[in-house]
């Protein structure tokens, strides 16, 4: 699952421009509001599961003064479990939370701390859906001396999930250490370290598995590529070993990158995004760049904020059920009027879809305050943005805006993949499958082969709702020498309709020629000729 689409926004203009929509306003998410409910650091978290926003925070509470605080809300704003108390250790200082859901709307928040066994650690606890506490408060780190910090957590579709962070460890004064552990919370390895390099420090790290399990973890690293900071990934299968090398993430490593996101796509590769200094001629600029399952790069680097001027920071990303990325950051212009969180969306193509906008409704004059630390989720096509700062409700609270991208913008035609030319012969059945994408997600599309540009006996299979069809035949002595054609069509059920067709080529030989008695084939009737003249010898 991931952490972690697809908008327009009414921030700014009346028009639609991108293909998702805000579900109402911003919601209040801490419910006491006489003290500050947000910190300087990463405060606020946020997974999306069954429908429904699960906010994680920092912050002072009834109880305790610096603790680490939990909400579920529903897509409305409405609230589903009211705000409680997430760590048990109530002295000393909790913070820097993290929060990620299966989907069934199971969750577990890691935090950094005191606690029990450890003064500084990282801790977690799990949940169900209804908010019940599932055993206690968990030491994550094996290691107890030093600091161990910046905690992310990432959960797979199973219910098993990973913790990583920063700080000292087992051969690592100032590395990226992970640890596995089941859907019950039981440890399945122990304190395991990430990065490779471990001269200089290695720090902020982010997490996120794909469908089957597999693993990427991102971090930043000093000194590792030739400038100051740099940002870092390292991928792992289902059973938690290293799937090659730790590679870079930036194809820019002028200056400094760091604080890395990630979230993971339908087809099993991933999507990161990080700060970088002075990419967008400014400051710091956010950028991001998609890679594929194996790792390697399948997009450029694109500088997400389009607002240049001053400070672009703290980006989070998902991705939708379609590959749809959506991007928050903090945005900082030295104008008075304080910080903002921006958003922008991207094609699974990894194009903009659209201009960015501001996420926070409390945008007015040099009085608006900050809004930062943003933290964004998606589940299927729902996604949630949640931030800390100032609002209506409250000059230093917690905000979550909720967002369907259930809506498919501008129609596009849908695209057949191109298949290879293919072989066949004279009396064996032969198949390809052919693939259709469609960047609007809710289309469905039917695919046809044309009866006059394809072989008449030539079926097509395609499921219900699936963007595959198989071609399936069995060519015919006629067809012995031949280069059949098979045209296949691809339409949408848009307004209007669009299409698109491709032509596949398949070369047919004849059948292999029937071995004669001289090469043995007739067994039965050679030996029978032979005995035949044998008797009359006699």
């Amino acid at each position: 699952m991931t952490h972690a689409a697809h908008l327009q926004f009414e921030c700014l203009e009346e028009r639609r421009l991108l293909a998702v929509a805000a579900v109402g306003g911003e919601a209040l998410v801490n419910d006491l509001i006489i003290r500050e409910q947000s910190t300087a650091g990463a405060s606020t978290a946020v997974a999306v599961a069954n429908g429904n926003s699960i906010v994680a925070f920092a912050g002072k509470g009834r109880i305790d003064r610096d603790g680490v605080f939990a909400k579920v809300l529903a897509a409305d704003g409405t609230t589903v479990v009211a705000s409680f108390r997430v760590n048990t250790t109530i002295h000393g200082i909790q913070s820097s939370p993290a929060v990620a859901a299966d989907a069934a709307g199971n969750f577990v928040v890691a935090w950094a701390g005191r606690g029990a066994g450890d003064k500084q650690g990282v801790f977690f606890q799990r949940y169900d859906a209804a908010g019940v506490a599932q055993g206690g408060e968990t030491l994550v780190n094996e290691t107890t001396g030093g600091a161990q910090f910046d905690p992310a957590v990432a959960v797979a579709t199973d219910g098993a999930f990973v913790v990583t962070w920063s700080g000292v460890g087992g051969g690592d004064f100032a590395g990226v250490f992970m640890r596995r552990f089941d859907a019950s919370g039981v440890a399945q390895s122990g304190e395991t370290p990430v990065n490779s390099t471990t001269d200089d420090q290695q720090t902020e790290p982010a997490a996120a598995f794909d469908a089957a399990g597999n693993l990427a973890i991102a971090w930043t690293s000093r000194h590792q590529d030739v400038s100051d900071l740099g940002v870092f990934a390292q991928r792992y299968d289902a059973a938690g070993n290293a799937l090659g090398a730790e590679f870079g993430l930036s194809a820019t490593t002028a200056a400094s990158q760091s604080a890395p996101a990630l979230a993971t796509n339908p087809m099993g590769g991933f999507y990161a995004a990080w700060t970088s200094f002075g990419q967008d001629g400014d400051r710091e600029s956010v950028v991001g760049r998609a890679f594929s399952n194996t790792g390697a790069a399948t997009t450029d680097e694109l500088v997400l904020n389009d607002q240049t001027a001053g400070r672009q920071k703290d980006v989070s990303v998902a991705v939708d059920a379609r590959g749809a990325v959506l991007a928050a950051w903090s945005s900082g212009v030295a104008d008075g009027s304080g910080w903002e969180v921006r958003a922008r969306s991207l094609l699974p193509a990894g194009t903009p879809d659209g201009a960015s906008f501001a996420v926070n409704q409390n945008t007015a004059g040099p009085n608006s305050g900050h809004q930062n630390a943003p933290a964004v989720a998606i589940t299927g096509m729902a996604a949630a943005i949640a931030w800390s700062g100032n609002g209506a409700a409250d000059h230093n609270g917690v905000f979550l805006r909720s967002f369907t991208t259930d809506e498919d913008g501008p129609q596009v035609a849908p695209v057949l993949a191109p298949v290879a030319a293919q072989a066949g012969t004279v009396g064996v059945p032969l198949s390809f499958t052919v693939t259709a994408t469609d960047e609007n997600f809710n289309d469905l599309l039917g695919i046809q082969l044309d009866p006059d540009n394809a072989p008449a006996l030539a079926t097509l299979m395609q499921a219900a709702g699936a963007r595959t069809a198989t071609i399936s035949y069995t060519p015919v002595a006629a067809d012995a020498g031949q280069t059949l054609l098979f045209r296949v069509n691809v339409s949408d059920n848009g307004d209007p309709a669009l299409s698109d067709t491709i032509d596949v080529f398949v070369t047919i030989s004849a059948a292999a020629a029937p071995i004669t008695a001289s090469g043995s084939a007739d067994t039965e009737t050679d030996e029978a000729a032979l005995d035949a003249a044998f008797s009359l010898v006699l």
